[in-house]
């Protein structure tokens, strides 16, 4: 895996976290952001 990450600001208009689990989204549409590979 890769050693990086980035603070991506979560935009529902780009959901680009989809591959996330329902479990993970549910988490981070409360906290409005994710820490994601990319």
């Amino acid at each position: 895996m890769l050693s990086e990450r980035r603070v991506i600001v979560y935009i529902p208009k780009y959901d680009k976290i989809s591959v996330l689990t329902k479990e993970q989204k549910e988490i981070i549409e409360k906290l409005e952001f994710t820490d994601a590979l990319f």
